[in-house]
């Protein structure tokens, strides 16, 4: 009689022994898929300001006195990645927008943070 209750006992710890390795690496799983996540999203943050910044350097005229021939020339030359590039004005408008996929437009342009500037 004994024997059956340590021999439950044994099966118990090994069932939790397995569920915590289970555990365990789902949640590592899932951290890396997190992280993966933040990172390309990171990557797209800099892509876009690198892009941005280049843009108002070499067409600081063009974005100033909105002469759509030279803004259609500054956003011409993009790398593969860039799939929607919209200039905007200081009151959200669209100056310029550019898709470079078709039927990839977004409905609605977030938020952006008026210290942009700054960073």
């Amino acid at each position: 009689m004994s024997h059956k209750k340590e021999l439950s006992l044994t099966r118990k710890f090994n069932i939790l022994s397995i569920l915590l390795v289970l555990m365990t690496g789902l949640s590592i799983t899932a951290f890396e898929v997190y992280q993966k996540h933040v990172d390309g999203l990171q990557t797209l943050l800099t892509q876009g300001k690198e892009i941005s910044t280049l843009i108002a350097k070499f067409s600081e005229y063009a974005v100033f006195s909105e002469d759509q021939e030279s803004l259609q020339l500054a956003t011409e030359a993009q790398d593969d990645e860039t799939v929607y590039l919209a200039l905007l004005r200081g009151d959200k408008t669209v100056l310029i927008e550019k898709q470079y996929i078709p039927h990839l437009k977004p409905n609605l342009f977030p938020d952006i943070p008026t210290d942009l500037r700054k960073r």
